[in-house]
């Protein structure tokens, strides 16, 4: 029987806070009591470690006042301090974690719409603790099927639904067996027909849990452990792996990570790899996915989208431009400050400086992305800054 560390352990941060509420009792709770975001970001932002100390509260929060407490706070560190916008995914994870630990005791689990912020590490953190622990797919499965119910929309149902799968590659081949280490085709095979069996013939749910597989074979690259060869094109294994086309298409979709490495974070080197591309759709997901990611690249040292970055995507046809500038948008949506990610897009959207022929693209994804992830309400707002002249968008 494999051994498995025991799960308090793996979590030790938020199972340290556990045990020392335990021990130290009521006069403890009183020190992590809730405080107000004027607090936190006060007493952070003087903080020698300012990424610590708005994860160490969040922590708290989430033991103190719940999953949807924690993620309000979340945003407000991301929104206040630029400097915790590179712990915030792993923050997320930690998250999902302890949701995990109260959906395998409970059968349910408090949920928030904001489970999608920072780049998902909501369900990547949930999906890997379970299938460390128990590797129980059935279970997987319900877990997306109750988060298709429960998490409060926006995001549409099938959006988180599809997160969640996407967690589940993910899990899946963060676990793989350490022998199959530094051959990248052994590593992702397995959570692929893995993916095969969870979704049960739903296409869209194998093509999410298999995003999440090439998602975490990406992340293995620069880690020496996994003794993986990057060799000098990210998409090669994509072409040459004999995948299905469904499998196929989720490697070039989250082979962009590589693309970033192997280019150096340049964006006109990230770009230049997937013009090699000879499949037409096979390249309009790599670039999609290439420059979404760029956005996360900035994010990391602080910057916003320019549109100097937009109008990298005045390519030859009209379906490529499309793809790019809808990449671009998605990335700030998905790595962007939460709840403000539009004002960051229509600052680009709207400039004098942006190619005339990428406008309507522009606006175009920022409605589409806005739909998916604020209230009606909300969108409807930002509607009233989209130029009269793209203003059908909204109407659809």
């Amino acid at each position: 029987m494999k051994f498995r560390i025991p799960f308090f352990l793996r979590t030790h941060r938020l199972a340290l806070t556990l045990l020392i509420v335990g021990v130290c009792g009521i006069g403890l709770y009183a020190f992590l009591s809730y405080q107000s975001p004027d607090e936190i970001i006060r007493e952070c932002g003087d903080a020698t470690n300012k990424p610590l100390c708005y994860s160490t509260h969040i922590e708290q929060t989430l033991r103190t006042h719940g999953i949807p407490a924690a993620f309000d706070e979340l945003a407000v560190a991301y929104d206040n301090d630029p400097e915790f916008a590179g712990t915030c995914h792993a923050v997320t994870h930690d998250l999902g974690k302890a949701a995990y630990e109260e959906f395998h005791k409970t059968g349910k689990t408090e949920l928030t719409s904001k489970a999608s912020y920072c780049g998902y590490g909501f369900y990547h953190g949930f999906l890997d603790a379970l299938l460390v622990d128990t590797n129980d797919l059935a279970e997987a499965r319900s877990f997306c099927t109750y988060v298709g119910l429960n998490v409060p929309h926006p995001p549409s149902a099938d959006f988180a639904e599809g997160s969640c799968y996407h967690g589940i590659g993910h899990g899946i081949t963060d676990g793989t067996d350490p022998r199959l280490w530094g051959n990248a085709l052994s590593i992702v095979r397995p959570g692929l027909a893995l993916c095969t069996k969870v979704a049960g013939g739903n296409d869209t749910w194998e093509s999410r849990c298999a995003s999440g597989v090439f998602n975490a074979l990406g992340n293995m690259y620069p880690d020496a452990q996994y003794k993986l060869d990057p060799g000098t094109d990210p998409y090669a294994l994509c072409r040459d792996g004999n995948f299905s086309p469904i499998d196929e298409e989720a490697c070039y979709d989250q082979m962009n990570t590589q693309a970033a490495a192997l280019g150096n974070n340049n964006l006109g080197a990230m770009v230049g790899f997937t013009n090699r591309i000879q499949d037409s759709h096979y390249r309009s997901v790599a670039l999609h996915e290439a420059v979404s990611y760029y956005v996360q690249i900035l994010k990391q040292v602080q910057k916003d989208l320019s549109v100097q970055d937009v109008n990298v995507c005045e390519l030859p046809t009209n379906e490529l431009k499309d793809s790019c500038v809808s990449g671009f948008v998605g990335g700030v949506f998905e790595f962007g400050s939460p709840g403000a990610q539009y004002k960051e897009v229509l600052a680009v959207c709207s400039s004098d400086s942006l190619a005339s022929d990428l406008r309507g693209s522009c606006f175009s994804a920022l409605v589409t992305n806005s739909k998916y992830f604020y209230t009606p309400d909300v969108v409807a707002g930002i509607c009233k800054d989209v130029p009269v002249q793209y203003g059908a968008l909204c109407q659809t």
